[in-house]
């Protein structure tokens, strides 16, 4: 989603995006959120969930975030 005036332009992620990157974290903070964004992105599986996390990273590695005491655990 994109606005543009003459001032400001703001561009805002779309819920499969941030979907897809809050899964990439894995961060326990993001568990809660997640039932809400797959709703809004139309997700039902985690087969949904991780193509739209191959997508997000257009073919390529994700990018990982640095190992911190907050990441969840994705096993």
């Amino acid at each position: 989603m994109d606005y543009s005036g003459s001032a400001l332009t703001v561009a805002a992620a779309s819920a499969e995006y941030v979907l897809a990157m809050k899964v990439t974290a894995g961060r326990n903070a993001d568990r809660a959120g997640l039932p809400v964004l797959s709703d809004a992105a139309g997700v039902t599986s985690l087969t949904e969930v991780y193509a739209l996390q191959r997508a997000a990273c257009r073919g390529g590695p994700c990018p990982h975030p640095r190992p911190s005491s907050n990441r969840a655990s994705l096993d």
